[in-house]
C-alpha cells in the first residue's frame, strides 16, 4: 500500500466491499471513521448517518475499506465539535428536567404554590445551565475512553462547586420565608448562608452527577476485547 493512502486512527474510510459475515449491517459505499487502528492492515470502525445517529461498529481489514479523507486532524476535530455540540444539548434536556423536579421539592417547602412555580423556574435555569456545563466538561475529561466513571467524577465536582456558589448567594429574605414548621434542621438549612450553600450544593452534584454518567457513558465507544 502506498504510504500516502495509509490509513491512521480518526481517518474517514469508504467501504469498497462487505464482508460476507456484515451483509445487512453494512452498505457499500458507507463513510465511517477509524476509531481504533490495530496494525496496518485491521481497523475498528465507527459509521454515522448523516444526521449523525449511529449505524455500525465493526473490526474491518484493509480490503474492504479505502480511505476517504486525508485530513485525519481536521476530521478528528468535526468528530469532537459535533459530540460536544449532541451531549450539550443533551446534558441541557436532562439537566432541565431533573432541575424542574428539584426545584419543585425544594419549592415545596413554603407551603404555597407560588413557592412551588419559583422552585420549578429557578429549578429549570440552574438545571439547564448546569446540564449543559456538566455534558461540556464531560466530554473534555472523558472523550470516547472515560465513560461513566470519568463522568461521575466530573459531575459530582461541578455540581457541588456550581451549588455552593448559587446557595450562598441567594438572598436572606427569600431564605427566611421558607416555611419549615419550625423543626430544628429545616430551619438551619433554611436560615444559615452556609447550611443553604451546602444543600444547594448537594442537591445540584445529584443533578450534575446523573447528567455527567448518562453523558460519559453515552459517547464512550466499546472496546475490542479480542484485541
Amino acid at each position: 500500500m502506498d504510504k500516502h493512502d495509509k490509513i491512521n486512527q480518526y481517518d474517514l474510510v469508504k467501504i469498497i466491499q462487505v464482508p460476507e459475515k456484515l451483509h445487512g449491517v453494512i452498505d457499500l459505499g458507507d463513510i465511517g471513521v477509524v476509531v481504533e487502528k490495530y496494525d496496518e492492515e485491521n481497523f475498528e470502525v465507527e459509521c454515522v448517518t448523516p444526521d449523525g445517529s449511529y449505524k455500525w461498529l465493526e473490526v474491518l481489514n484493509i480490503q474492504y475499506i479505502s480511505r476517504h479523507l486525508r485530513s485525519s486532524s481536521k476530521t478528528k476535530q468535526s468528530l469532537d465539535q459535533r459530540m460536544l455540540q449532541d451531549s450539550v444539548g443533551f446534558g441541557s434536556v436532562v439537566g432541565a428536567g431533573l432541575g424542574v423536579l428539584i426545584g419543585c421539592g425544594l419549592g415545596a417547602i413554603t407551603s404555597s404554590l407560588d413557592g412551588i412555580l419559583i422552585g420549578s423556574v429557578i429549578g429549570l435555569i440552574l438545571g439547564l445551565v448546569t446540564g449543559a456545563l456538566t455534558a461540556a466538561l464531560t466530554v473534555k475529561t472523558a472523550g470516547t475512553t472515560g465513560g461513566v466513571g470519568v463522568g461521575y467524577y466530573t459531575g459530582t465536582l461541578v455540581g457541588g462547586i456550581l451549588g455552593l456558589i448559587v446557595g450562598a448567594l441567594i438572598p436572606t429574605s427569600l431564605r427566611l420565608r421558607a416555611h419549615t414548621e419550625a423543626l430544628p434542621v429545616l430551619d438551619a438549612l433554611a436560615q444559615g448562608r452556609l447550611e443553604t450553600a451546602i444543600l444547594t450544593g448537594f442537591f445540584l452534584s445529584i443533578l450534575a452527577t446523573i447528567v455527567g454518567v448518562w453523558v460519559g457513558g453515552r459517547n464512550q465507544l466499546p472496546r475490542n476485547l479480542k484485541k
